[in-house]
């Protein structure tokens, strides 16, 4: 629990810090909780829908904050990304290995500039940044040579789309993609990794 309560510590310095350097445009708050299951199936088929489902659960509880308008790291993707925010993101794991907490924080690089936000509001976010569980997913450790490779401490990567009404835009159905990885071997020798899959609601407020 204390190497939980490190990275929480220094999550929360990295959002005051980048948070900083800002103008006076709106920087909206978001809270997310979100239910997901856990797949068997590679990233790249559950990016086309074609997912199928472990035993495993998981719970999370996030809170987001966007970037001001004048962040140095905002501008450096602007305008390519048009909104950023910087997040964590606490979940608990229902594993046939046992009951895993974990830590992520990461960046979302969001788009919300839709031609059809005046019939429903739609944002698209990818997510990248760095995960920490209490313990080993059993997807993560599926095999004797990804056991030997596994790391508490992995890349964490992401895709999220939201749905709102025009008329109350500040409460969003989430669908959200969560994966953690090696990341091709930067994080641990081997290909590791683990999806889940699953819907939530966010509230954002200023």
């Amino acid at each position: 629990m204390k190497y939980l309560f490190s990275v929480f510590c220094l999550v929360v310095g990295v959002m005051r810090a980048a948070t900083a350097y800002s103008n006076e445009c709106d920087q909206h708050w978001g809270v997310i909780a979100y239910y997901a299951r856990m797949t068997n199936t590679t990233l790249n088929r559950v990016a086309r829908f074609d997912i199928g489902f472990s035993k495993a659960n998981l719970v999370a509880f996030e809170l987001d904050r966007e970037l001001g308008c004048q962040n140095v790291f905002r501008e450096s993707f602007q305008p390519i990304v048009e909104h950023m925010s910087v997040a964590v993101n606490g979940t608990f794991q229902d594993d046939p290995s046992g009951s895993l907490v974990g830590v992520n924080t990461f960046v979302l690089f969001t788009w919300q500039n839709f031609p059809w936000n005046q019939s429903i509001v739609t944002t698209m976010s990818i997510l990248e940044g760095v995960s920490y569980m209490s313990g080993h997913p059993q997807w993560e450790t599926r095999d004797p040579q990804k056991a030997l490779n596994d790391r508490r401490f992995l890349n964490f990567l992401g895709a999220e789309v939201t749905a709102a009404m025009p008329s109350d835009p500040s409460w969003q159905l989430v669908y959200r993609i969560h994966h953690r990885s090696g990341a091709f071997g930067i994080y641990c020798p081997g290909i590791v990794g683990s999806t889940a899959v699953g819907f939530g609601i966010r509230h954002t407020f200023i």
